[in-house]
């Protein structure tokens, strides 16, 4: 996760966000600020833009090549994340899981290993999330993620492989 620093309005920097949600912006809460910011995808894969539980599933999409998104009156602080590609299911929730739970517990074992991408949850609509493996557990049913979920998962919900599309943002924060 790549943070920008705070600059002067109108300074350019860039974010390389993770799968997970990585802080681009701030607003500025004093009286009468401008609080505007262009987001312009530099990178070869969407990057998706929302609130602290943004991902794939749920964020504002930014497509590479694009012209850049202003965005005006942001009252809110934006966190961005990269795109995933959702592989084959490799397995299932064995009980129901609550957002911020850094380990689950699968159904068989999954063959992968820290570092790795997976997918919890049904891909059908917009309630799925990437999370990156930290460890897992000898009989590869016990996976621990390096940062907790970001929604409430049903058990028996699928699991899938995936790969990170690791993107590139420019954030101009001050833009009017």
């Amino acid at each position: 996760m790549a943070l920008v620093p705070n600059f002067p309005p109108g300074t350019p920097s860039q974010a390389s966000p993770a799968v997970t949600p990585s802080w681009i912006f701030s607003p500025n809460t004093a009286s009468g600020a401008v609080n505007t910011v262009r987001l312009t995808n530099l990178g070869q894969y969407p990057v998706y833009v929302g609130g602290a539980g943004c991902c794939a599933a749920n964020g504002f999409p930014v497509p590479p090549a694009s012209h850049p998104v202003e965005l005006q009156n942001v009252n809110a602080t934006l966190y961005a994340s990269s795109a995933v590609s959702v592989g084959s299911s490799v397995s299932t929730l064995n009980a129901a899981y609550t957002a911020g739970t850094t380990t689950i517990v699968t159904g068989s074992s999954v063959a992968t290993s820290a570092g790795s991408v997976l997918v919890v949850g049904s891909t059908v609509n917009t309630g799925w999330e990437p999370v990156v493996v930290s460890a897992i557990s000898a009989s590869g049913t016990t996976v621990t993620t390096s940062s907790g979920l970001l929604m409430d998962h049903g058990s028996g919900q699928p699991v899938y492989a995936a790969t990170a599309q690791l993107g590139r943002l420019q954030v101009q924060p001050g833009i009017v």
